[in-house]
């Protein structure tokens, strides 16, 4: 097949990320596999300062999760929209984002049939903003194909009257993210990935590993960011935090871990999760995005949502954990990453993407 993926900018975020991942699968399958994005601000000045009429796409130069990954990618340096004359003619085109989605609905059926990949409710981004919140809505109801990650997803669309979608939840790399045979450190250390945006709920995770280092004085914490904390003393002086670390040590850090802190209040599915389970480390976990489904079978624990509280008794009640049974639910963790491997992941996107087809 024939597949393009249509992004709204090529970044290091979590839903380029799983494009990036499925368009190098889908390619290693042997399919044709292009991605087409917009150009980031400073691509559309350059283009300006160089006036080269009739050339329409250039190499990128920034970092994204497209690097180092052989699939043909193109950037649209227009202003505007994604239109016809930026998309080759395909089997299928796909849209990731809520903005792509109407790009991607007025294309012309030469571009392959539509399917529209939901990762998050991005009415997060904006929430008070009722004007945007109606957008992204109104692309649920667009006449595509939906393809959702997360049971969360899908729940948050039927409360819109969208009742059809197709579920594949994301996987991991077992062969990036793993563990040897591994016990629980002697002082107890938790971890959690932090962000800026509201929705990721480090303030939960900082208020509760203050409240559990209250109770343990010997609790150690790792946490890692894309970007640093914006006001001095937002993490307590306790945490160790690294900036943009490389996977390698990213690996390393979930696996140094007896409890990765899962935080969020609005998830589309929480990579992390996976990652961590990856490493053997138990989740404790806020109930959104995939949370529920992927702890449900042992591997963690859930609290309650934007409780810190209840978080911080997790983490006291972790540290009391007998040896075997703090390995029994590391051990539960590592099953349930296996159960969800990117190549499982992909070729159930593939056979949803066939069936797709095959329909119209």
């Amino acid at each position: 097949m024939k597949i393009t993926f249509i992004l709204p900018e090529l970044n290091l975020s979590g839903g380029v990320r799983v494009v990036a991942i499925y368009a190098d699968y889908l390619q290693r399958l042997g399919h044709k596999v292009t991605v087409v994005s917009k150009a980031r601000r400073w691509q559309k000045k350059l283009r300006l300062l160089v006036e080269s009429r009739g050339v329409e796409f250039f190499k990128r130069t920034e970092r994204s999760h497209l690097d180092g990954i052989e699939v043909e990618q193109k950037i649209a340096l227009h202003g505007g929209p994604i239109v016809d004359a930026d998309v080759p003619n395909a089997d299928v085109v796909i849209a990731t984002w809520w903005q792509t989605a109407p790009w991607v609905n007025d294309l012309s059926p030469a571009k392959g049939k539509k399917l529209y990949f939901i990762q998050h409710d991005e009415r997060i981004c904006y929430p008070d903003d009722e004007n945007w919140c109606q957008q992204v809505a109104a692309t649920w109801r667009l006449p595509m194909h939906r393809i959702v990650v997360s049971q969360w997803i899908a729940d948050v669309l039927m409360q819109e009257g969208v009742t059809q979608s197709v579920l594949i939840p994301n996987g991991v790399d077992t062969a990036k993210f793993y563990a040897n045979d591994r016990s629980r450190n002697r002082n107890l250390r938790v971890g959690f990935m932090f962000s800026r945006h509201p929705s990721k709920g480090s303030d939960i995770a900082i208020k509760a590993i203050s409240l559990a280092k209250d109770i343990m004085p010997q609790l150690e914490v790792s946490v890692f960011g894309e970007r640093p904390p914006t006001r001095r003393g937002i993490l307590p002086s306790f945490v160790k935090f690294e900036l943009r670390p490389a996977q390698q040590r990213i690996r390393e850090i979930y696996a140094s871990c007896d409890a990765w802190l899962f935080a969020s209040r609005s998830e589309g599915f929480g990579l992390p999760i996976l990652e961590a389970m990856a490493c053997k480390t138990p989740v404790i976990g806020m109930p959104a995005g995939a949370a529920p489904e992927l702890l449900a079978s042992g591997g963690g624990v859930l609290v309650k949502p934007e409780n810190p509280e209840d978080m911080a008794r997790a983490i006291v009640n972790m540290s009391q954990l007998q040896e075997n049974r703090w390995k029994i639910m590391s051990e539960e963790a590592y099953a349930t990453a296996k159960r969800h491997s990117w190549d499982v992941g992909a070729r159930r996107f593939e056979d949803a993407v066939k069936r797709h087809l095959s329909r119209c």
